[in-house]
């Protein structure tokens, strides 16, 4: 499933992104168009979600949406971060991300 940009809407923040050197941006499947549940959830700390449009496609009444995480077990090296590693102040909706990595 492609994930497109234009449906987002905002961004639902569940912690302060700033505070984090960088954050993973990944995409999950939820039942949703906004908010957040733990239970949809990965195993890393979800810090923020995008919410989506009603235009937005569901597949199987379930929806792909953009969001940003940060891995506990991530150890900070100095110029070794993760290659989806993004700039937590450049998360907006319907725009990328800016990548830590240039």
């Amino acid at each position: 499933m492609d994930y497109d940009l234009e449906h987002e809407i905002g961004i639902h923040f569940i912690d302060d992104p700033k505070q984090f050197p960088y954050l993973r941006e990944s995409h999950v499947m939820c039942t949703a168009r906004k908010g957040w549940k733990k239970s949809w959830g990965t195993q890393y700390r979800v810090i923020a979600i995008a919410e989506l449009s009603k235009d937005a496609k569901t597949t199987q009444r379930r929806l792909l949406r953009r969001c940003w995480y940060f891995d506990e077990s991530d150890r900070p090296l100095e110029n070794n971060t993760p290659c989806e590693a993004v700039i937590p102040a450049s998360i907006t909706a319907s725009k990328p991300s800016a990548s830590v990595l240039k």
